[in-house]
């Protein structure tokens, strides 16, 4: 976990339904002041301008309640089950495991999409980008959940769904012999996937669109 675990056990109680007292908000508050990887950064050398502490604990407000929100519905409040996972928490074990990356990482990157969108007032795209096996797809997993509970619906797109069709990439093939297989630069259909994200941003309230999803298991895995 990062540094001054003396948070964590307030954070968790937090999670379990249990208000911070005055004193443990303090502390929060504190850590939360307390170096640069925190949601709320020092002013950088170009301002002099400081963050009001009132508004530093409302956001506090808001992250432990969407915390408390989250674990509730997961079905793992009262760590139920024994510490296993359960519910819709999309993570292997107990939240407690997770409460550093969730609380310092997960819920900010929520709140700031949900900010963001609301300011947008239109559907909001947002790409993640990462080498395999990096957490791309717990990472959405976790966004997904959050954002749920924010009020704000989601929906998922993966370049993985935006291959083009077996029988284009056998053409593709027959003029590059290396193209055997899906994934490399040139086997994307570029055209679809912008028409895709034109098509969702500039979606009215109410709009339904039919998303692509490429078929892994066909034509034996090719």
């Amino acid at each position: 976990m990062c540094a001054n675990p003396e948070i964590w056990p307030i954070i968790i109680a937090w999670g379990k339904g249990e208000q911070p007292s005055q004193q443990d908000q303090q502390k929060l508050l504190a850590w939360e002041l307390d170096g640069p990887n925190r949601l709320w950064h020092r002013p950088s050398p170009q301002t002099t301008e400081k963050i009001a502490t009132d508004k530093i604990d409302t956001a506090l407000e808001r992250r432990g309640n969407l915390l408390q929100r989250t674990i509730e519905n997961s079905g793992q409040n009262k760590d139920q089950n024994n510490g296993q996972n359960s519910g819709t928490f999309p993570l292997p074990g107990p939240w407690t495991d997770w409460i550093a990356p969730l609380w310092t990482f997960w819920l900010p990157l929520a709140q700031q999409l949900d900010h963001k969108q609301r300011e947008l007032s239109a559907p909001f795209i947002q790409g993640i980008l990462g080498g395999q096996g990096t957490g791309k797809t717990t990472l959405t997993k976790i966004l997904q959940l959050l954002l749920g509970h924010l009020q704000q619906p989601t929906a998922c797109l993966s370049i993985d769904d935006l291959y083009l069709t077996y029988e284009q990439r056998l053409a593709l093939k027959q003029q590059d012999p290396r193209l055997i297989w899906r994934g490399p630069p040139g086997t994307h259909d570029i055209q679809m996937g912008l028409e895709t994200l034109d098509k969702v941003k500039n979606a009215q309230p109410g709009t339904r669109l039919m998303l692509p999803q490429f078929d892994k298991s066909r034509h034996n895995g090719q």
